[in-house]
């Protein structure tokens, strides 16, 4: 965290500048939040922040992001994200996909050979079985 800026006309805000370890500023901005977030965010702190990348008043900046702790624990499998629209959630795609795949995948014990058999040994190395979301 390089600044913190709290702005109160015309609405209340936090604006937080940040630096990746490439160099890179971006202004996070929260139009509600707690003082323990103020806290948090505090010129110095390190955080993981995750959120949508847009140009704004004041140069790159997010919106209400998504922000952790950089010594909370990364999830052991990535959790695959499918373009959607409105009314249609993620969790619901994840779970008809997940069911489309053990339908033509079968039984578990063969999947992972069937899986083998279908991709491409470049797509296969790139991602090994450790990597592959549970079914």
């Amino acid at each position: 965290m390089l600044k913190q800026e709290l702005s109160t006309p015309p609405r209340r805000q936090l604006r937080v500048t940040v630096e990746d370890d490439a160099g890179t500023m971006c202004v996070l901005r929260f139009l509600t939040f707690y003082a323990s977030q103020q806290q948090a965010m505090a010129v110095g702190a390190r955080l993981r922040v995750r959120g949508e990348l847009r140009m704004g008043l004041w140069g790159r900046e997010m919106v209400h992001p998504v922000c952790r702790s950089p010594h909370t624990p990364l999830p052991k499998v990535l959790t695959p994200v499918y373009p959607t629209s409105a009314g249609l959630p993620q969790a619901w795609l994840r779970q008809a996909i997940a069911h489309a795949l053990r339908r033509v995948l079968g039984d578990p014990a063969s999947a992972t050979q069937r899986l083998r058999d279908t991709l491409p040994t470049s797509v296969w190395s790139q991602k090994p079985p450790q990597y592959l979301m549970p079914l």
